[in-house]
């Protein structure tokens, strides 16, 4: 739960805070369409290129996931050194959206891992449970995402549509939700792989359940 918890809320609040970023942070709101269409079109290559890429790459989706988040780690905090730098700004944004939206099926398949586990070792289907729980992951990422971005703008006062004339607090604020906390979420979420409990032993012994079941319905 943690790990699906960290990781849409670190992909909601990099949607729901870039607008803002872009807007007062760097005072281009001219480059929001752009900027949007990078981050959300990039994006989606995370799904059709790295997903399949770094599972036959690493083999193991708790390895693949850990190593997809050290990119977004790296591409926030190159951001945040380099700022204002336009190319920086873009192509890792890019880069770091592919690998947050590749979160989304990485966490899909541990869905999927988790219930073969109850599975062999209790003999329970949870197939709804599971699917419950990561559910109500998805939408408190949500929420969370939307607090962290209404509290930051609340408690460093912020000022609707003044462009160029924010205080110096609502720029920190807004720059720390929309990239810093995404790195610690992905940090969370590195940490908590370490402890995950699919090893080789489960996956063998999930694949002789399934080919059991196979051989038995023939």
């Amino acid at each position: 739960i943690a790990v699906w918890l960290a990781a849409y809320t670190a992909y909601n609040i990099m949607m729901s805070s870039s607008v803002y970023y872009i807007m007062y942070c760097l005072c281009r709101p001219d480059l929001i369409s752009m900027y949007m269409l990078d981050v959300s079109l990039v994006g989606l290559l995370g799904i059709v290129i790295i997903v399949p890429l770094f599972m036959r790459l690493f083999h193991k989706t708790q390895k693949a996931f850990a190593i997809s988040q050290v990119a977004v780690i790296i591409c926030d905090i190159l951001i945040v050194i380099f700022h204002g730098n336009m190319t920086v700004l873009f192509v890792c944004s890019g880069v770091a959206s592919m690998f947050a939206t590749a979160s989304m099926p990485f966490s899909a398949m541990m869905m999927t891992e988790m219930t073969d586990l109850v599975l062999i070792n209790s003999g329970r289907v949870v197939n709804g449970t599971m699917a419950a729980l990561k559910g109500f992951s998805n939408k408190a990422g949500i929420a969370i995402s939307s607090a962290v971005v209404s509290f930051t703008l609340a408690a460093t006062g912020y000022i609707a549509n003044a462009i160029g004339q924010e205080p110096q607090a609502v720029i920190m604020g807004i720059t720390v939700a929309r990239f810093v906390v995404p790195a610690i979420c992905g940090v969370v979420i590195i940490l908590a792989l370490v402890k995950y409990p699919i090893t080789d032993e489960v996956r063998q012994k999930v694949r002789a359940v399934y080919e059991k079941q196979h051989t038995e319905n023939k």
